[in-house]
């Protein structure tokens, strides 16, 4: 299971990851009494704006070739009443309880300036799972109440790598705003239920035009976007200038169910990418396009898109001057 995203998480893990992983706890008594300490705190009787049930157990997920997790889940996308923090026995240390405490507190909406009509979908943004919210939530605590792990030098680090950092008074409105949002999500749910409880035969429809996902739809949908489309045979000439392609070799990759295993088509595939600026690291985890796989230099590139070529260098050299202390692969 790959556990970057994007590079909003790269920047944040990166950061944790070049700070000390500050005290070992002995045992999953030991993460309880640091929970329980913390939030019968005068900081989170301060500072946290929700009061759900928080619970600690000791498990976590072994996601297989060395790779664990440790997770903070809630029993509901909104207003939650519970969330259980699990800890993988490999990653027993303040630092990933704390960025698990981090994700029970930071904000986790947007809410749309526009008011919502009866029975009409809302749309309010899910906040990103690791963005300015959580490392500002994360930030607080470690200052509190880490041990090994100083504040000033995850901060120090955050900045290194660009980490958006939510202040205090940012953390706490976009708070108050994630829980309108969510009060708007749940009345709409309730909306709906009722809906189709007097209108059975609505559960009964199939949706039309259903297409099931493919590996080549993300490429599809950017060359396609609404106001920004591009002809087949004009990303086809972009793309040459980097590797050979034709307008039949566009669609052979927008068409792929699965990652291609032609060096050539996977080649295309990631010209395709960078030009349209996707973000480098959910193609390299998510879609598994990387160049060494692919047999281009990063200078290769530049033809098709200097600015991301300019933000991968940043990022290597960012890992460069601020090597990883400790590197634990899983979630978190």
């Amino acid at each position: 299971m790959a556990y970057y995203d994007s590079v909003t998480t790269w920047r944040l893990y990166s950061a944790e990851q070049s700070v000390g992983l500050g005290e070992s706890l002995a045992d999953v008594d030991a993460a309880r009494r640091l929970v329980r300490k913390i939030k019968r705190s005068r900081w989170w009787r301060h500072n946290v704006v929700e009061s759900a049930r928080i619970s600690l157990e000791l498990g976590g997920e072994d996601l297989g070739e060395g790779e664990v997790a440790s997770y903070a889940r809630a029993d509901s996308d909104h207003l939650p009443q519970r969330w259980t923090i699990s800890i993988h026995p490999g990653m027993l240390n303040d630092l990933v309880l704390l960025h698990e405490l981090a994700h029970c507190i930071a904000p986790r909406w947007s809410l749309s300036p526009r008011p919502r009509r009866k029975r009409q979908l809302p749309d309010h943004a899910r906040l990103q799972l690791h963005g300015a919210g959580f490392a500002g939530a994360m930030a607080e605590l470690v200052s509190e109440f880490g041990k090994g792990a100083i504040h000033d030098e995850l901060r120090d680090a955050y900045n290194h790598f660009g980490v958006p950092v939510m202040t205090r008074p940012e953390y706490r409105s976009a708070v108050a705003a994630s829980l309108e949002a969510e009060h708007d999500l749940a009345a709409w749910n309730e909306e709906l239920a009722r809906h189709l409880e007097e209108n059975p035969k609505t559960r009964e429809r199939s949706p039309k035009g259903w297409i099931p996902r493919r590996w080549g739809d993300v490429l599809f949908l950017a060359r396609t976007k609404p106001g920004g489309r591009l002809g087949m045979d004009r990303l086809a000439r972009i793309v040459s200038q980097v590797a050979q392609c034709t307008r039949n070799d566009i669609r052979t990759v927008e068409s792929a169910i699965d990652l291609p295993d032609d060096i050539r088509v996977r080649r295309i595939a990631l010209c395709m990418a960078v030009f349209f600026g996707l973000d480098p690291i959910y193609m390299r985890y998510q879609m598994g396009l990387t160049r060494w796989d692919c047999d281009v230099e990063l200078e290769d590139l530049e033809p098709i898109n200097l600015d991301w070529v300019e933000l991968v260098g940043t990022m290597n050299q960012q890992l460069a001057n601020r090597p990883p202390k400790w590197v634990v692969e899983g979630e978190r």
